[in-house]
């Protein structure tokens, strides 16, 4: 503490010039601690001077001492109140304190007799870029997401008045977030709101460097109609989110009777799929792949088929994802590896040149232990030369830039087997991981061959890949080809090899010979 009996001119105070144009200037000034650092000071002032008593002085240092300490308790319990009640990441509201304000809005609906509405929203291919990217720029990308969705929610949509829109909406954990409607006149009013929430995603977000195109999927619920309590309000907002999500993602859904259709699904098929490979139900066909000059087979891409007996033909974009959530993948994957390389060796004891065959990997292939020995087993028992085997693999797999995708796909190529990045242009690869991984082709997304040669776009795009393809001395493969017009424009730009309808569908390994050339024997 200091004190001064005129306090005209001291630098000490910050308010003396204010003190003596009023007329005031004895003066004493004692700082707020907390723990050893200053957060205030605070300023008396008086017409009489203040004489210097070291009693007056040890008694403000206490004062000062003890009012710190205040300070200090409110902080720490303000900071608990944040952490019970508010996301650490977003600032948003969490699952706790929504479940109360969700409460609420019910009971306030009640009373009025009128309708709320709850949105359910996750994120569309957040653990991807988590895994892909690191967490670090999955955390960036959900406070940029909170941002642009507070923006979104305008004060008419929200619980009560004079309520931010930030205050409407409520991180659940991971990338799940909930909005909550409560002046909302009927479903046209929710679906206002979730358009904009899809809209406010449609730029991409740059996190560290890395453009990221996040979507998501909504499920909206009504109250009273689509439940009447928060329980299951929430479980049907949760339930029409998944029903967005089978239906192609990136967009919403009511709930309505339909509702537990994609659930029931995965639940009939999750058995009949853990016994269809002991049952020997699943089957392989092939696809060629074609010299893109010639038009003759240089290979062919081996497609996963299962027809279940009580189910029927069911879509691998359908089984796959539901493999891999049952822990089945590998097995499968294992199946389809060993599979590839029989037939190979039956078309060569029939007489056939040898093609080289292209199967798919999943991460979880990748990652697991035993892939480059079940590569080496198949090959060996079929007798095959390793570079009759491609192996072909995602984006985001070589992302993940770990030691063990690493060892493992190194190990492969030593081996001998190609491996292929499939998909190429639709993730989040950069040349760095390209040059680091042995790549020997790049596989062109459909989604860029579609609209050949008439979106421009499309056109500057694919151009782009197949000269950085070539810069990185790889092959290039197009897939999805159905026109002449886009085979043309896919050739004339140097594209080395094509796949598509134009050629021929996946058919079965029995029916392949005929894009097979017989072997060539010596006139006696």
């Amino acid at each position: 503490p200091v004190s001064a009996n005129d306090v005209g001119g001291d630098a000490r105070f910050a308010h003396a010039e204010a003190a003596r144009e009023v007329g005031l200037r004895g003066a004493l000034a004692f700082p707020i601690l907390l723990a050893d650092e200053v957060i205030a000071v605070l300023e008396l002032f008086r017409a009489a001077p203040y004489r210097s008593e070291r009693r007056l002085l040890r008694l403000l240092s206490h004062l000062g001492t003890q009012v710190g300490r205040v300070v200090e308790r409110r902080r720490a319990e303000a900071r608990i109140e944040s952490l019970a009640y508010y996301d650490d990441l977003t600032g948003l509201p969490n699952r706790q304190l929504f479940q109360q304000r969700l409460h609420e809005a019910l009971a306030q609906a009640r009373t009025a007799g009128g309708l709320a509405a709850l949105l359910f929203v996750d994120l569309d291919g957040f653990k991807r870029v988590n895994d892909t990217l690191g967490h670090s720029v999955g955390d960036g990308l959900l406070r940029e997401v909170t941002r642009r969705f507070a923006q979104s929610i305008r004060l008419n949509d929200v619980l009560g008045r004079g309520e931010q829109g930030r205050q409407a909406i409520s991180r659940l954990g991971g990338d799940e977030f909930t909005v909550l409607l409560g002046k909302v006149a009927d479903r046209a009013g929710a679906s206002v709101v979730a358009d904009r929430l899809l809209a406010a995603l449609a730029e991409p977000v740059v996190v560290d460097g890395h453009e990221i195109f996040a979507g998501a999927s909504i499920g909206i619920a009504m109250f009273p109609d689509d439940g009447n309590d928060p329980e299951s309000l929430l479980r049907n907002a949760d339930a029409a989110m998944y029903l967005a999500k089978s239906r192609g993602r990136g967009q919403f859904q009511f709930y309505a009777d339909e509702r537990t259709e994609a659930g029931s699904r995965r639940l009939r098929l999750e058995g009949p799929l853990r016994r269809a490979l002991e049952s020997d139900q699943f089957e392989l066909h092939y696809q060629p792949l074609l010299d893109m000059r010639t038009r003759e087979t240089v290979g062919a891409e081996a497609l996963l088929r299962w027809n279940a007996p009580e189910i029927g033909n069911v879509s691998p974009a359908e089984f796959i994802p539901l493999a891999e959530q049952c822990g089945l993948i590998n097995p499968i994957g294992d199946w389809i590896i060993r599979s590839a390389c029989a037939q190979i060796r039956i078309w060569m004891e029939s007489g056939y040149e040898p093609v080289r065959v292209a199967v798919n990997l999943s991460g979880q292939q990748i990652r697991g232990p035993a892939l480059v020995n079940t590569v080496r087993d198949a090959l060996a028992e079929n007798d095959l030369s390793p570079h009759l085997l491609e192996l072909e693999l995602t984006e985001s797999t070589i992302m993940r830039d770990d030691e063990v995708t690493s060892s493992t796909l190194r190990a492969l190529s030593e081996m001998g087997v190609a491996l292929v990045l499939d998909d190429f242009g639709t993730g989040y690869s950069s040349l760095t991981h390209l040059r680091r991984y042995p790549i020997d082709s790049l596989k062109i997304d459909r989604s860029f061959v579609a609209e050949l040669p008439d979106n421009e776009e499309d056109v500057a795009i694919t151009t782009a890949l197949i000269a950085m393809a070539h810069g990185l001395r790889t092959r290039v493969t197009a897939e999805g080809i159905e026109t002449e017009a886009q085979l043309a424009f896919l050739r004339e730009h140097g594209c080395d090899v094509a796949q598509g309808f134009l050629f021929s569908r996946p058919i079965p390994g029995p029916d392949f010979p005929r894009f097979l050339a017989p072997v060539k024997t010596d006139a006696p």
